[in-house]
């Protein structure tokens, strides 16, 4: 048990580098450009409700154009059996002025960088699939360090990771160790959201049951506690904010009400509640997307004040619980009010 519930925040930004090998620039065209509306949105909201929210950043956004991000990219490079999954080959395409926003945000990610309490953390170099064919080992470890370079250069030191797709490689936590990458963002135990390649997740039984486990408790409730193994800190993963969605519009106060059911169970019994999402999913359906964030987030406030709940970072939450089991605590946190 934790001494205070706590609530963090931790989104996959990533922009077109996510969905190109199934989704076009001009097929995901409304989204992609409403994004920075969206972001600015969402970074005043987190502003006003003090909360504190890790962004994790694929390294391919921290530049403006194809040309500077040649100059960075890893000299061993991704080979999935699948040619479509490969960035670089799709990044070949672009014209060598290219700087389109719908895959270079170095000025968004500034934004984000000086707001308070937001923690730039790594979505990989190249948006790597972890569990895919053809991958290895020696190329994560090539693509991570990539990222934590583009990282010094924008004056960003990458201590937090959130692996692409959620494709949480078990064999990968010792190479985020060894290059002092130490908050990791797992997944939830239950058998729906465990960790599988795109195929696998893809299979329209699991799709389905993740859809319906959004409106209605067909997982439990999806609390957590950080754990730790040899210096590295798993902060489990509990609710994607699904996007709003007009024609399932009648299930929505659903969503809402579930989400809003596990954080007070989360700030009562003192666990750790993690809601995540794209930011690109608010690209569309913006104002609808926000009015729900912003219930979510005064409930928040509403714990807060009743249970002491706390808005923390990926990084904030790491660090503390690595502290806390230094000096043999292992099964608190001290949390500040």
């Amino acid at each position: 048990m934790l001494k205070n519930g706590i609530f963090t925040i931790s989104l996959d930004f990533e922009l077109h580098w996510g969905v190109f090998p199934s989704k076009s620039v001009e097929a995901y065209a409304k989204n992609l450009e409403g994004t920075q509306h969206a972001i600015e949105k969402i970074i005043n909201l987190f502003t006003n409700k003090q909360i504190h929210a890790t962004w994790a950043t694929v390294g391919l956004l921290f530049f403006d154009n194809k040309k500077e991000v040649e100059k960075w990219l890893p000299s061993l490079q991704v080979t999935y059996d699948n040619p479509q999954l490969n960035p670089y080959d799709f990044l070949a395409t672009f014209p060598a002025t290219y700087q389109g926003k719908s895959h270079f945000a170095k000025a968004l990610i500034e934004r984000i960088k000086h707001t308070p309490n937001q923690e730039i953390g790594t979505h990989t170099f190249s948006h790597f699939y972890c569990l895919e064919k053809g991958q290895t080992s020696e190329q994560f470890k090539a693509d991570l360090q990539a990222a934590i370079e583009v990282g010094k250069l924008n004056n960003t030191d990458i201590k937090s990771i959130v692996f692409p797709r959620n494709q949480f490689n078990e064999n990968y936590v010792n190479i985020c160790k060894d290059l002092n990458i130490n908050y990791l963002r797992s997944n939830p135990t239950n058998f729906l959201y465990k960790t599988r390649t795109k195929t696998a997740e893809n299979h329209w039984l699991l799709r389905g049951l993740r859809l319906l486990d959004t409106y209605l408790n067909i997982s439990g409730k999806q609390l957590g506690v950080p754990s730790t193994d040899n210096g590295i800190v798993r902060i489990p993963a509990s609710r994607m904010f699904r996007p709003f969605h007009p024609k399932l519009k009648v299930l929505e106060p659903l969503k809402i009400k579930r989400i809003k059911k596990e954080m007070t169970a989360a700030a009562q019994q003192k666990k750790l509640y993690h809601l995540w999402w794209h930011p690109h999913n608010f690209g569309t359906n913006t104002a609808k997307n926000l009015s729900q964030l912003e219930e979510v987030l005064a409930h928040f406030l509403q714990l807060k004040n009743d249970y002491n709940f706390q808005s923390q970072n990926m990084q904030e939450i790491g660090a503390a619980y690595l502290d806390h089991k230094a000096t043999k605590t292992p099964r608190q946190i001290l949390v500040s009010a």
